[in-house]
């Protein structure tokens, strides 16, 4: 999925205009996010400090903004919650090298992965209608 996270990022400073993200993030959140920009300035990193969200943070965002949640199809809070609680199983099933239909069968995961490609193509075509 981070190939793109570059998009969903441009939409998330689209949509909340200067920064305000970042009210709607739990103290521990953002504060786990100025500690790794910290961390990644170190190394000498040409990033800011919406590139060190997680995820679940970009996620939460999206479901702030009703205008982001139709951008992406997302029907209500509780439908993306859902949806992303799935897509989370199977990422962490992926990076740790898990068996990725155990506890579900292989029509549900061809169904989240046909969802995540459905947004992901959302995503693209909204950064290109901006841009270009």
């Amino acid at each position: 999925m981070s190939f793109n996270l570059n998009d969903l990022l441009h939409n998330i400073h689209r949509f909340y205009a200067e920064d305000t993200w970042k009210e709607y993030l739990k103290a521990d959140k953002l504060n786990d996010a100025i500690n790794l920009l910290s961390e990644r300035k170190a190394r000498n990193e040409d990033i800011d400090l919406s590139d060190c969200l997680q995820l679940c943070d970009k996620v939460e965002l999206i479901l702030q903004k009703e205008e982001l949640m139709r951008l992406y199809g997302i029907e209500s809070k509780t439908k993306g919650r859902k949806l992303f609680k799935e897509v989370y199983k199977l990422r962490d099933k992926l990076a740790h090298s898990q068996d990725i239909v155990t506890g579900t069968s292989w029509p549900e995961v061809i169904d989240i992965v046909q969802k995540v490609g459905t947004l992901l193509e959302k995503s693209s075509e909204s950064y290109f209608c901006n841009v270009f």
